[in-house]
This record gives structure tokens, sequence and C-alpha cells, in this order.
């Protein structure tokens, strides 16, 4: 008899863990049976308090569940590790949740589970640009999926990798990377920015109500303390831009001094949680520079998501150049977001970048708007 059905979610991060359990409550309710689901935990820095976390998160959030840790594996041992996963345990599969259609996890799982329903949760605004149009490229590869996946589903793949046709391993090489059919894209900023889903994929937007209440069990289970500002105070948010900008990083560097110190003698405190992937180097030229008590530096928050840990602290404002926060922090919280001046450098980014650029000039608040604190009383 074969094997009922499971579900596989692929998650990198504490948000997408975050959105992916909102949306899977909005299509499933709550999970009756949780050992059912297949995590495949793909980020964060193996053996670090992050990894540690999200590890007891998936034993936590999935009670029975099975967890296949691919974290800091490259493309090709996280691919054999998954295959050998699903040919050991004769999985087959009835949904796959992931935030990127367009990896190797995604083109495996689709190369194992060719019937499988795709579901897609937004994990940024980079999952409204076009460079994220959910176009399925599996048409393009259908006759090598026909040869290859029934071999690769009967546990052959070791002989596959052994192949030294250039063919097969040109074939292999570009499944695993094309992209599957997306049956649903499940997004928060559904209403305010158009999605750029492929044709014939459903959207569905997951209410705030669902949203919040995962932001909360993750604080919850994290032990994270939301800090109050009895003072005006702007969040701050760093972008992961040193490799995108290359040699004008360093104009990124300067201008965000000289606006601390414009923040700061507005009378504003400033709060700067730099992103996870942004050198510490970055945050140490920044406070040696301004020199303020009034600049805080909190990097024991890159446990949890700006979203989970500044939602309810009074802020006056979060400001970024390129960050998801400039929409979900007005969205979620009523705190508005202000978008930083650009860089000359920003032509170089690619096109996916710009386009998060353009989205964040659109919807956020323009830096100029931010003006001189209100006294809170």
């Amino acid at each position: 008899m074969a094997n009922a059905p499971v579900h596989f979610l692929a998650f990198n991060g504490p948000w997408q863990l975050i959105v992916a359990c909102a949306a899977i409550r909005r299509r499933h309710g709550e999970l009756e049976d949780a050992s059912r689901w297949k995590l495949l935990l793909t980020g964060a820095t193996r053996g670090s308090r992050l990894h540690q976390l999200l590890l007891r998160l998936c034993e936590a959030y999935f009670p029975g569940g099975e967890v296949l840790d691919l974290t800091a594996l490259g493309d090709i041992r996280a691919r054999d590790d998954l295959i050998a996963f699903v040919v050991a345990r004769r999985l087959e599969a009835g949904e796959v949740w992931l935030a990127y259609p367009g990896t190797t996890i995604a083109g495996t799982l689709h190369l194992l589970f060719p019937q499988a329903s795709f579901q897609v949760f937004e994990e940024g605004l980079h999952s409204y640009t076009q460079d994220f149009a959910m176009e399925s490229d599996a048409p393009r590869g259908a006759l090598a999926r026909q040869i290859l996946g029934p071999r690769v589903r009967r546990g052959d793949f070791e002989q596959l990798r052994r192949l030294s046709g250039f063919a097969y391993r040109k074939s292999l090489n570009a499944l695993m990377k094309s992209a599957p059919p997306v049956d649903c894209f499940h997004g928060i900023l559904t209403e305010t920015v158009p999605p750029a889903v492929g044709q014939g994929v459903a959207v569905s937007a997951i209410p705030q109500a669902l949203i919040r209440e995962e932001i909360d069990r993750y604080a919850r289970f994290a032990g994270a303390e939301t800090p109050v500002y009895r003072e005006p105070t702007i969040l701050v948010l760093g972008d992961n831009l040193l490799w995108p900008l290359r040699l004008h990083y360093q104009e990124v560097l300067e201008l965000t001094v000289e606006l601390f110190r414009s923040m700061i003698d507005s009378g504003y405190q400033v709060v700067w949680k730099p992103h996870p992937r942004m050198p510490a180097f970055c945050s140490d030229y920044l406070v040696l520079k301004v020199a303020s008590s009034r600049l805080i530096w909190e990097p024991q928050a890159d446990l949890v998501p700006a979203e989970v840990a500044y939602g309810g602290s009074g802020l006056s404002g979060v400001a970024s150049l390129m960050s998801s926060c400039l929409l979900y922090f007005p969205l979620l919280y009523d705190i508005p977001g202000y978008c930083l001046p650009a860089v000359e450098g920003f032509s170089i980014l690619k096109p996916g970048l710009q386009e998060v650029r353009r989205i964040c000039e659109r919807n956020a608040e323009p830096w100029s708007a931010l003006g001189t604190p209100l006294s809170h009383s």
C-alpha cells in the first residue's frame, strides 16, 4: 500500500516560518495532524543560536513532524540529502510550500513529486517583482524530467550522478533549478502591491489577524521582549547591499552617518538594526562615526525579526533604503515607513533589487516627510 501523502515546508529563517504558518492556517485551519509535515530548514548558520532556535520551533510548531536540516549545505549536497530522505521513506507529497520557486530545492521537489500542489508564500517585497514572476519553466525540461524522474524516485540517483555523459549532467542540473508550476501565491501585501504571478496562479490574501497571531506566537517562544520608547524614536533597518553595490557601498555608509546625525539633531532617538547578513564592521563603523548616546544598536535583536521585536514599541517611524518593513509596519502597526534617499550606485543593482526600491518609493513615505518629532504624551 502506498504511503499517505505528506506536505513539505521549506524555509530559511524566522520571518518565512511566521508567514508560512499563517498561510497554512489560512488554507488548512488549525493543524490536526502535524506529523504529516516534513520540514526542510535551509537557512541560518549551522550551530548558531538562531539555527538552534529554528530547530526547536520546528518541533514545537509541528509536533511529530520530521525535520531535514539542509543548513549551510551546497546545492549538490542539499539535493542529494533531500533525494535520499524522500527515497528512504518512500514518501509521496500532497503539497509543497516554499518562498522561492526557482531554487535547487524547489526543482528537486518537483522532480520527485511532479503531481504535487506547489504553494508559494510571500518572503518580502522581492516576491512582488517581475524577477519573481512565478512563470514555470518546467515544460522546457519535460522530456528530461520524464526520463530522469522515475530513476531518481527509485533511488537510482547515485548511478545518475556518476554518468559521464554531458547531456545527462546538463539535463539534471537544469531540472534541479527549473521553477515548478505554482498553484497559489499566499501574500500579506496583495492588496497594496499587485503580485507578479504567472498565468493561472491563484492569489490568497493572508489575513492580518493571522500574521499578528503568528508574530505573537514567535515572540512568546523566542522570549522576545518588545522595548517601549518614551521619546520620539526612529527604527533604521540596514539592507544587505554590501555585495550588490560593491565599490559604492561606502556611499551608503556615509549617507547613513549623515542621516543618523540629522535625525539626532532633529530630536529623534535612533535605533539601528542591521540586516542579519550585513557584515559586523558596517555597524562598528556607523556607531564609531556617529558617537552619540542617542544611537542605540541592538545586535541581540538578530534572533527576532524587526516585525516581531518592535511592533508595539511606540516608534515614531521606520526608515530604510528598501526593507519590506517600510510596508509591513504601516499595515500591521500603523507606524509610518520612510524611504531613505538613494545613492548613485543604485544604478548597478540587479533589476529585481531596483524594482524592490521602486516599490518602496511608490508605497512608503518620502524621507522629506519625516519632519521634526512631535512630543509624546
